[in-house]
């Protein structure tokens, strides 16, 4: 599948080459950055072939069928960029309705996710391979030439695009995941970075007090829950200043971590039971050397003990926090799950942009953003830094594992 390599003959003022700061990007640093989106999308897509048959995969739960995602990456563009959505009242509610029809008839019944559930997209006989990337190719052309008709960079003119480039990046990252999942190599090796080691800090230590969660600046790109800010009261803690990493993971994974079920909550008990796992999900030893490996789209590779883990199950996170239940929703540092080939991201304050720790397109640009804590955990799994008491919740008899400085919940 070829990338949509070039913008069309457009016309801006007053860019730049390089902008720092994804929320506030102009009409020019938004026309490129949504190129480069859609390049990297595509380029991950290029997995699955040319044939409508390579493009039929297993049901996964966690991922949404690839034709359908680069359909609805389109039809999300359109929809915000291109059909003068309005809002109008109906028996009381407000509904979002389009002035202007789709690109492509029946994009509408096909890819609005609020028509069309998870399981449904599965099963839905959607168009032609060929049909849904001209129909992206489309409206990404109109998108850009849309864009470069808009008067100014105001964030009131450019929240459209603003929220496309945010939500292609999501999407791609998706798609990433769920070629790890199959165990199918991006065509395009580039697109998938080498991870990068965590380096080796201390603690942090944070007196508490009061802070405005969300986003809280008079200006710049923001989604509608992270607005207005809300003021949050956070105790005192104290936390590790880098994420886990393998090294750390296997020591509880070699001490009999997935076997004891005194460290795990009554949920992970539960999961244990339904897994025949002793490590994490891509972990394996070699059959020969017994050194632990590690499976990154179907390839196995000797485990980075220097890198942060990832692909770690959600309960094994709640094991390794030491907690029960939701954690407090504040700025600690997390590794998210990221879709394998990328550094992953190190995610701050809820409501900033992450520091550009990751290979894939949102956090390459410090485009990702942190909306609510607690929805982290529900992106492939995610693992906290290594949590200490006094920063998170605590509640039951906790047991503390011999070889690692943090706690187990029981």
């Amino acid at each position: 599948m070829s990338g949509f390599s070039m913008l069309p003959d457009l016309h801006f003022n007053g860019g730049k080459a390089v902008w720092a700061d994804a929320r506030r990007l102009p009409r020019e640093g938004l026309a490129q950055a949504l190129v480069e989106a859609r390049n990297r999308t595509l380029a991950w897509l290029a997995a699955f072939g040319q044939t409508r048959r390579g493009w039929e995969v297993p049901h996964q739960d966690f991922a949404d069928p690839p034709l359908w995602t680069l359909g609805h990456v389109a039809w999300h563009a359109e929809w915000w960029c291109l059909r003068d959505v309005r809002m109008l009242e109906r028996d009381g509610a407000w509904l979002q309705v389009a002035s202007e029809p789709s690109l492509l008839t029946g994009a509408d019944a096909w890819f609005d996710p609020d028509r069309i559930d998870h399981d449904a997209r599965w099963e839905v006989a959607l168009p032609d391979v060929a049909v849904v990337k001209r129909y992206a190719a489309d409206v990404l052309d109109a998108v850009l030439r849309r864009l470069a008709a808009q008067p100014d960079d105001g964030d009131a003119t450019l929240y459209a695009w603003r929220r496309a480039l945010f939500h292609e990046d999501r999407q791609g990252e998706a798609v990433a995941a769920l070629l790890q999942a199959l165990g199918v190599a991006p065509v395009e090796p580039a697109v998938a970075l080498p991870s990068v080691s965590v380096p080796h800090g201390g603690t942090l230590q944070f007196p508490g007090g009061r802070f405005l969660q969300g986003w809280s600046e008079p200006d710049g790109f923001a989604l509608p829950d992270e607005r207005p800010p809300q003021p949050t009261y956070v105790p005192a803690f104290e936390m590790d200043a880098t994420p886990v990493s393998n090294a750390q993971f296997l020591d509880f994974v070699e001490d009999g971590g997935y076997e004891r079920a005194s460290w795990w909550s009554a949920a992970g008990r539960q999961w244990l039971m339904m897994q025949d796992r002793s490590a994490p999900r891509y972990w394996a030893r070699h059959p020969e050397s017994r050194a632990w490996m590690a499976l990154r789209f179907g390839s196995l590779r000797t485990l980075n003990p220097d890198e942060a883990v990832r692909h770690v199950s959600h309960d094994a996170v709640r094991t390794l926090r030491g907690i029960r239940g939701e954690p407090r929703r504040y700025g600690i540092r997390v590794l998210l799950c990221q879709p394998p080939g990328g550094a992953g991201r190190l995610l701050r304050q809820p409501g900033a942009p992450a520091p550009c720790a990751c290979a894939h397109g949102a956090a390459a640009r410090g485009r990702f953003r942190v909306r609510r804590l607690s929805q982290l955990f529900y992106v492939a799994g995610a693992l906290v830094a290594r949590g200490r008491r006094g920063w998170l919740r605590q509640s039951g008899k906790r047991e503390r594992h011999p070889k690692v400085p943090f706690s187990f919940a029981c």
